[in-house]
Order: C-alpha cells, then structure tokens, then sequence
C-alpha cells in the first residue's frame, strides 16, 4: 500500500484542511498535488501513535523517526529565537512519545524564554524540566538537573536586567513591586525543582547577581533622577513631591538588594554607599511658588515647599545607621581575613609539622647542617671585622708632605690677604709688598700640585703592596660567609616549605 510521507518529519499522518493535507507531526501543509508526489509504496501498515509510549516493543517506539525530526525542527525553530513555533515542535514531539525527554527539556527552554513582564512562564518552565528529568535516562538525570538549575537561573537574571532597565528610567513604585514580584517567580521556580526532588538548592552565585542586577538599577535611577532635578529651573511643590518619592523607591531598593544576600558582605559597603546618596539627594531640595512681591510690583519665585526638621533628622538617623552598618561589615571582614589568615598559617604549620614527623632523619641530617653552619658563621664574623679594621688602619688618613706644605702656604695666604684688607687707602707700597709675597706663595701651591699627586700615588702603592694578603684573606672569609648564609636559607627555606605547595 502507499502512505503519504512528510518530507519535513517522515510523519504519516494527515489531516485535511481547506483542501490541504496537514501533516499532525510538524504542522506542514501540502496541496493534493503535492501530497501524491509524496506517496512512497510500503509493506504493510504503518503504526499509528496513541501518544502513549511503546512498552517492551523489541524496536522501540515507531514514531521514533517523526520525533527526531521534529526535535530537528525544534532545536532549529529554538536557536533562531523562535521560541513559540519551538514549543509547539516539542508538543508535537510530545504527543507522539509523552516520555520524550528532550522534548520536555527543550519545551521548559522555549516556555521559559516567552516569559514577558506581565506573563511570566518560569515556573512553566520548571515543570517542563521536572517532566524531562523524569524520563531522562539513569545517566542523563545528574546532567540534566544541573541543565534545568543554570537554565532557571539564567532566566531569572534575564527577567531582573528587564526590570533593571524599567526601573532605572522610571523608578516608580510598580516597577519596585516588580522587583519583590520577580524574584518570588525565580524562587518559586526552583522550588519547583527542589520539592520534586531535582534540586538541592539555589545555585552558587545567583542571589549575588541578582543583587548586583538591583543595585545597578538604584545607581542608574540615582544618576537619571539627580540630573533631571537639577535642570529644572523652578520646580514646584508636584516636582518636589515626586522626586522625593523616586529617591525614596530607590532607597527602598537598595534595602531590598542588601537583604537579598548574606553572602556579598564587601558589595553591601558600596550599597550602604549609594543608600546615604539617595538619602541626601531630596534633603536641602526646595519646591518654588510664584508669589506678588509688593515692592516691587511682580511676581517672584520663592521657596516654598521642603522637608520637615523631623523628616530630615530621620533621614540624618538612617544616614548615621547607614555609617555604622559600613563600619560592622568592615570590621567583619577584616576579622574574617584574620581568622582565615591564622587558620591557613596553623593548617600550614601542621602539615609542615606533620611531614618533617614523617621525615625525621631528613629533618635530622637537615637541623645538624644547619647547626654546623651557624658555627662556622659565628666563628667567620670576628674575624671578618678584625681584617676589616686592619685594612682601615693600614690607609692613613693623614696628608702627604707635599699636601701639608701645601696647607700651611693657604694659610700664610690667608693671613697675608688679612693684613692687606686692614691698610688704609693710604698705605699703597707696604699693600704692593705683600701683593707680592701672596703672588710668591701661590706659586709655590702651584709647583706642588703635581708633587701632591705623585706622592699620594706612592703612598697607595704601598699601602695597596702591604694590604693585599689582608685584602684577600678578607674577600675569602666573606664568600665562606654568604656560602654558608645562603644554604642556611636554603635549609630554612625548606623546613618550612608547605608539602602541598
């Protein structure tokens, strides 16, 4: 006999419609014409699904074919962000096999991604998943749980950064509702999970960005309202009333993103930050109202409308609250390090400990090397400095003859230009007189100069000549020094080196 066969998923069943022939597996319509050209001869009859799955059937299901075709067209339809022609594929594959796994899983993906602001399919698409992993093989659940988790998670932070964008245009008091209403849907969908068993909880790190996701909104709503008030000129008493409402929403969602988590202690500091911003930010704000000034015969803006004492001492209350909650959470944290820096540096003493126990004829040999060497340095240093003195003692510090005379002849100089200062203006021959001897006596610096050099170089020479052995022995006894010094290092270095490092 011959069957019509759906050139999209093999399916063999149609329906008509209007004169088309309606595939039931896919959904695909062909003309008559078409339909015959289809016709393919079969030996036979072919199964018709009951939508109720196959039980012991030595070939499995016998729609197997159709399905995986229409999980082709699903997964197609899915990566194309074609979520609801997607989901219907994967109801369709569903009909077919109740117990198809990969259609609930990629049904709870496609339902999931249709959610919108006012119709969230979350859960939805938490039972989808349930349903797959259910049916999924032994070895399939494990991978297919965590699947499920990471999706709902992604999907929820997909929802919170549409109502991050809402709120941080308009941060009114339904888009804050919003916020509390959102994250019930994302736990609520994994309590989904959690109460069918499928879940041991929240995944790592998704209160934290939802967090994140919030306290983003608050500063970017903080930023737009500030900004919008202060280019208005004269804002009056309305004006005033609703920028000191949309602070207010933003403080209350900097409360809420804080509560959210108990876990991200450091980004709670910079939202308590943000909170005593948007404290302040309506505090000295002022609402105008034109009113006749009779003096001058027009009207004038006047500042009319602010917040009360009261109302700005409970702002200053929350402000100093705000401060103090900042200071706990820094001592906290700073009290942690140190518990954790002094658990790690006692775990760390332990496992060295607990190894050189192991180890204790290596640690033996180890400490004797390094007794022996502080031996030999303690007995070096002495020495070391006594070389050192002899070197310095053997340099005289005192001037060579030619460098003496040279200093005594500067200071007849000196006395001789003394006196010369001292004559009147009219003792000219006795000034030319020692004019002369002064030009005598620098001459003879002059001619030492050289001799200076000369006998500075003699002298070094044989000092150099004298100091040599001393020198040498000195340079010896400091590389045994630092030799010794660097394995002691090395040996200490060792002995306290973590074995798991």
């Amino acid at each position: 006999m011959k069957k019509i066969f759906c050139e999209l998923c093999e399916g063999t069943e149609f329906t008509k419609d209007n004169g088309m022939f309606v595939c039931s597996g896919c959904g695909t319509k062909y003309t008559a014409e078409e339909a015959r050209s289809l016709m393919r001869e079969v030996e036979g009859d072919v199964p018709v699904s009951t939508g109720a799955p196959v039980v012991g059937a030595p070939m499995g299901n016998p729609n197997q074919a159709q399905i995986d075709n229409i999980l082709v067209l699903a997964t197609t339809a899915y990566e194309a962000q074609n979520y609801a022609e997607a989901e219907n594929y994967c109801n369709r594959a569903i009909e077919l096999d109740a117990m198809c796994y990969k259609a609930w899983n990629l049904k709870g993906k496609a339902v999931g991604w249709q959610s919108k602001i006012d119709n969230l399919r979350i859960e939805e698409a938490a039972h989808s998943f349930c349903k797959a992993i259910d049916f999924g093989p032994e070895d399939e659940k494990e991978e297919l749980k965590n699947q499920a988790s990471e999706e709902l998670k992604r999907l929820g932070l997909a929802l919170i950064s549409l109502r991050k964008n809402r709120f941080s245009v308009s941060p009114d008091r339904e888009e804050l509702n919003g916020f509390n209403t959102d994250k019930k849907v994302m736990l609520s969908a994994l309590l989904v999970l959690l109460s069918h068993g499928n879940a041991v909880g929240i995944p790592e790190g998704y209160l934290e960005e939802v967090a994140k996701l919030m306290t983003d909104a608050a500063d970017a709503a903080l930023k737009k309202v500030t900004s919008d008030w202060k280019q208005k000129e004269h804002p009056d008493k309305d004006d005033l009333l609703k920028y000191m409402d949309r602070c207010s929403n933003i403080e209350k969602l900097l409360c809420s993103a804080i509560d959210t988590s108990e876990k991200d202690d450091e980004a709670d500091i910079w939202r308590y930050r943000s909170l005593i911003r948007a404290i302040e930010a309506p505090m000295d704000s002022w609402g105008y109202k034109r009113e006749w000034n009779p003096y001058s015969y027009s009207y004038q803006w006047v500042q009319t409308y602010h917040k009360t004492e009261s109302a700005k001492q409970e702002d200053r209350r929350k402000i100093e609250d705000c401060k103090n909650k900042i200071s706990a959470i820094e001592s906290k944290i700073k009290a942690k390090e140190e518990a954790e820096a002094k658990k790690a540096k006692e775990e760390k003493q332990a496992r060295i400990a607990a190894y050189w126990e192991a180890h204790a004829e290596e640690k033996a040999a180890l400490d004797g090397e390094k007794a022996e060497l502080n031996t030999k340095v303690d007995a070096l240093i002495p020495q070391i400095t006594e070389l050192n003195a002899q070197i310095k003692a053997a340099n005289p510090s005192d001037p060579v003859p030619s460098e003496a005379e040279t200093l005594r002849l500067n200071d007849q100089i000196k006395e001789l230009e003394s006196r010369r200062a001292r004559l009147g203006v009219f003792a000219g021959k006795e000034k030319k007189q020692i004019g002369e001897e002064i030009a005598s006596l620098n001459g003879r610096v002059d001619s030492l100069k050289a001799r200076i050099e000369e006998e500075k170089r003699a002298r070094k020479e044989e000092v150099d000549k004298k100091i040599a052995p001393l020198r040498a022995k000195y340079k010896e006894l400091r590389l045994e020094r630092d030799k010794a010094n660097k394995r002691i290092s090395a040996i200490n270095a060792e002995l306290t080196r973590d074995p798991e490092e």
